[in-house]
């Protein structure tokens, strides 16, 4: 979420090649950005709606954004 260019992402997936990645973001930070075998792009906002998933990495996230605004992001987390 909020994965920008998805460098961790790609670290990770390079690093554990059995593992898939998804990278979401705004259409704007993804667009042209293209996925390896196990990274993937996904247009998206994480206020609406957050893909289901087995772990969700927040780095870089929650400094960003009011309480109010954090709570939203952990329940949109939590539905999946």
């Amino acid at each position: 979420m909020g994965g920008g260019t998805g460098s961790l992402a790609k670290a990770i997936a390079e690093a554990f090649p059995q593992i898939h990645c998804t990278v979401l973001d705004l259409a704007p930070v993804v667009a042209g950005l293209e996925g390896r075998r196990n990274l993937k792009y996904m247009v998206g906002d994480m206020f609406h709606y957050i893909p289901s998933s087995d772990a969700v990495l927040l780095e870089w996230i929650m400094h960003n954004w009011s309480d109010e605004e954090c709570v939203q992001i952990l329940k949109n987390v939590k539905k999946h």
